[in-house]
């Protein structure tokens, strides 16, 4: 194991944990992090879905444009943010702030470490991105988490 990836290891494993469980259809799924209200997982899964589409579009724009690749990191984290937007704006039900910040860094992670690993696996950037760039993209998607209490929505009901 490398110095310092001991925690991103950590939120890998719990965001593997939270797919898997999604997949499953469990209920444990549904609540998460200690003291959080329900993160609403419909939500998580849009939510992911939309940034990861538009991750691995940039990352295949950035493979063969050099003025793209060079956006990568700002692009990224841009998209990670649109993603916990979507999640706060998508979420219907309890509307605390934690659990928003927490669905919009779960949607943010997720989509930003897909994103990555494509790009990596097409050679263009370098296996430890997957850790910095991963942990960027949570704190900016639970910033998008937050944004998107204030703007609210219709939103979608918890699975």
């Amino acid at each position: 194991m490398e110095r310092g990836t001991g925690g991103v290891n950590a939120i890998i494993l719990c965001l593997a944990q939270y797919l898997a469980s999604y997949l499953e259809g469990s209920r444990a799924h549904r609540t998460h992090l200690t003291g959080l209200e329900m993160i609403n997982s419909r939500a998580v899964f849009i939510a992911s879905i939309l940034g990861t589409l538009l991750q691995v579009a940039m990352v295949v724009a950035g493979h063969s444009n050099a003025s793209v690749a060079a956006m990568f990191a700002i692009g990224g984290m841009t998209i990670s943010l649109i993603a916990g937007l979507v999640y706060g704006y998508l979420t219907k039900g309890p509307r605390n702030l934690g659990g928003l910040i927490a669905g919009g860094a779960i949607a943010g992670g997720i989509c930003a470490f897909i994103g990555i690993l494509v790009s990596h696996l097409m050679g263009d950037v370098p296996a430890s991105l997957l850790a910095l760039g991963t942990v960027s993209s949570v704190v900016t998607g639970a910033i998008g988490g937050a944004i998107g209490k204030v703007l609210g929505g219709s939103g979608v009901r918890p699975a």
